[in-house]
């Protein structure tokens, strides 16, 4: 799945060689600006070194980039959203937040604010 929103090449370029990762420094909970989102087929490996999507989310610290198939499951119902957004000059906010499956496994996602 290629998602791109407002990204330009070079916005893509530095996201993959620079992006904030979701797992390392996000501050839960915090209402952040979004101006532009992609997704990227297999331009990342997961844990075991296999290829997988990349997701990136532009906002007013900077890029957040995961590889969580929660968040990427809701990437392209939210680039939907977004480009409305942006087409009607509406702000959006996202805050990213860590939570628990019920087999004890802990899941990053994000959700609109």
């Amino acid at each position: 799945m290629n998602i791109n929103v407002n990204m330009t090449k070079k916005d893509l370029f530095n996201a993959k060689n620079g992006s904030i990762s979701i797992n390392d420094a996000i501050d839960y909970g915090e209402a952040l600006t979004v101006t532009g989102c992609a997704v990227l087929e297999n331009s990342g490996t997961d844990k075991q070194g296999n290829p997988c999507d990349v997701g990136y989310i532009v906002t007013n610290i900077g890029v957040v980039g995961f590889t969580s198939n929660v968040c990427l499951k809701g990437m392209p119902e939210f680039a939907d959203y977004l480009t409305d957004c942006i087409n009607d000059n509406t702000p959006v906010q996202v805050e990213f937040f860590a939570g628990q499956s019920k087999n004890g496994s802990e899941y990053k996602n994000f959700k609109i604010v």
